[in-house]
């Protein structure tokens, strides 16, 4: 989808891409081998909690997973048409970053352009009449960090004083016929911690949905592995996103 003309960016906007566009003078962690140009930009960003505007609030337990959901919504008419809907509780959305645009916006690969910026998903669905639960579904690494402190630093409060949850979800470990995974695990989980008065996880695995392919033990050990390092076991707002046709 082609994105319309240029708006007035808002100041997260604004934010999101200086952060991006930023000379770095302080010397920056070593980026992980096969990280991207925008991602090795992004490993040395500041993710302390932002002093201006930020909240802190008790975490909250996870919400029911009982939800009617909108899939995939990465444009305005779909984003307009789900918080219209009375039967949709949860929004689940992609988010990449767009060289072109110079900002992150909601698109599902291969797409690279969107006309629904991340900062106006944001206000839309924290300023709707009806109140939908949110589900960030990453799309790459190099976005993890500017989006969890724009949550923190501009929603936080808003997304506490109406109730709404947000997941933050990634395929991170390699899964059934895949060979890679555009994540790294440890990096995404701690990420996402700095950041979680508001939200919970949501990790899985990264599947071929072709025939013939199933989890295995190594699968479910390497996700164990990860929690036991982060102290995530029986985390109750921790979520597992499995592919169900994998696990017959």
């Amino acid at each position: 989808m082609q994105p319309d003309a240029a708006p007035s960016r808002s100041p997260l906007a604004k934010a999101t891409a200086a952060r991006h566009q930023r000379d770095w003078s302080q010397k920056k962690p070593q980026a992980p081998r096969n990280m991207s140009p925008m991602a090795a930009r992004v490993v040395g960003l500041d993710t302390r909690s932002p002093r201006s505007s930020s909240v802190s609030p008790k975490p909250t337990r996870l919400v029911s997973s009982r939800q009617r959901w909108a899939h995939s919504v990465c444009s305005k008419s779909e984003l307009e048409a789900a918080l219209q809907d009375d039967s949709i509780t949860a929004i689940e959305t992609d988010l990449i970053w767009s060289t072109t645009q110079s900002a992150v916006v909601h698109a599902h690969p291969p797409q690279t352009e969107s006309d629904l910026p991340f900062d106006a998903f944001m206000d839309a669905v924290t300023t709707s009449p009806q109140r939908k639960h949110i589900k960030l579904d990453f799309k790459s690494q190099d976005v993890v960090q500017p989006v969890v402190w724009g949550l923190e630093k501009y929603y936080a409060r808003a997304l506490q004083a109406r109730g709404q949850h947000v997941w933050l979800n990634a395929d991170v470990l390699i899964g059934p016929g895949s060979s890679s995974c555009n994540f790294d695990a440890d990096a995404f989980v701690q990420s996402c911690m700095r950041h979680r008065a508001f939200s919970s996880l949501s990790l899985g695995w990264t599947v071929d949905v072709g025939l013939g392919h199933s989890y295995s033990v190594d699968h479910v050990a390497a996700l164990r592995s990860l929690l036991q390092r982060h102290k995530l076991l029986g985390d109750p707002r921790l979520a597992i996103s499995a592919n169900l046709r994998m696990a017959l």
